[in-house]
């Protein structure tokens, strides 16, 4: 190459490719899994979901912004549940806290399915989702597979107003 002048050349050393993280807009199909959660019961994403609007939602025992809010997400699991909304956790937690995480599933009343694979940030779910912080939040259509809202706007009230208009359709 001549000195002074930018240019490409291949690269003989090959190295890995990271896989692309999932496009999780609204309107998108959200990634199917296989699972099983804590009370023993194997789950098909989202087929076994069908007829249900469902909130993935990615968590731990030990997370604090989780736990703030844990009641706006029970709160609407106790309005909406009734009318075909359902709930399904996916805890980060480390191996060995299976007491831990029924301990705190029961003291903010959170009674729907929990999946456990107690390997905390390397959860094979996490990775797949690419979750880089929690709570993570995914709101899906059982039914279609179809992503309806994520992220912050199912944060606080916004989870009860998307909610409202999406089970009264």
């Amino acid at each position: 190459m001549n000195k002074g002048v930018l240019g490409l050349e291949t690269s003989t050393t090959k190295i890995p490719q990271e896989p692309q993280a999932p496009d999780l807009s609204n309107g998108k199909t959200i990634l199917s899994f296989e699972g099983k959660t804590m009370d023993g019961k194997q789950i098909s994403f989202p087929k076994s979901y069908k007829g249900k609007v469902v909130l993935l939602d990615f968590w731990a025992t030990w997370c604090g912004p989780c736990l703030e809010e844990m009641p706006n997400v029970v709160n609407a699991y106790k309005e909406f549940h009734g009318k075909g909304f359902e709930i399904l956790g996916i805890t980060l937690d480390d191996e060995n806290q299976e007491a831990e995480i029924k301990a705190t599933s029961s003291k903010f009343e959170m009674t729907w399915a929990q999946i456990y694979q107690g390997k905390g940030w390397d959860c094979p779910l996490a990775v797949q989702f690419d979750v880089s912080g929690i709570p993570f939040t995914v709101l899906v259509d059982g039914t279609t597979g179809k992503i309806i809202a994520s992220g912050n706007e199912l944060r606080g009230e916004g989870l009860k107003n998307i909610l409202a208009k999406t089970l009264t359709k």
